[in-house]
């Protein structure tokens, strides 16, 4: 039996700002808000979304948000591992609830309602998504609150995907990739 090699990817936002070497601008003006934080829309209230040049192939995947607002708030804000292109994904969203969702990018899709605490709001949390071969988990600083199996959950590499266009500013600090049995970094080239 062979050993699968697992690796990890870490982005901190401090130390790396916003670097669109790694980062395709979908829409908006993300850029490093006056915290140190990552702000997809660039704190303007205008949609902003951005896509990570590095593919990955399941993992551990934990990105520390700051929501300012409980959902319900005018706009949605989605963070997770996508392909754009395919429709495929794995993802937090926040727009009149919090919901987990799968898409395996053709015609599955699945998503569960976690009711939200009010001691996430404003406050630095672990959103972890914990991709495993047809399954799916989701936690919230550490507790696991969702879990997916089956044909919702992609099997091909997806990259990190922010979206933001709400009235209130999401922003995001480190973002960090454990154990993923695949990571190619396609950094963007002028040629």
């Amino acid at each position: 039996m062979s050993e699968i090699t697992r690796t990890s990817f870490y982005y901190d936002p401090i130390r790396q700002g916003y670097d669109t070497n790694s980062w395709r601008t979908i829409s908006g003006a993300p850029a490093i808000a006056g915290s140190g934080r990552l702000s997809v829309d660039n704190q303007s209230g205008a949609a902003g979304s951005a896509v990570h040049y590095a593919d990955f192939l399941k993992g551990d995947i934990s990105f520390n948000v700051n929501v300012p607002a409980a959902p319900g708030a005018a706009g949605s804000r989605l963070f997770g591992v996508s392909a754009p292109n395919t429709a495929a994904y794995i993802r937090f969203s926040i727009d009149d609830a919090l919901t987990c969702q799968t898409s395996d990018g053709v015609n599955t899709v699945e998503s569960s309602t976690i009711v939200w605490d009010s001691t996430w709001t404003s406050a630095n949390i672990v959103f972890q998504i914990r991709w495993e071969a047809g399954t799916a988990k989701f936690f919230i600083n550490g507790s696991q609150l969702y879990t997916v199996s089956g044909t919702s959950v992609p099997s091909g590499p997806l990259s990190l995907y922010l979206y933001d266009d709400s009235d209130s500013s999401m922003t995001l600090g480190d973002i960090n990739v454990r154990g993923t049995q695949s990571y190619v970094m396609n950094l963007k080239t002028t040629d």
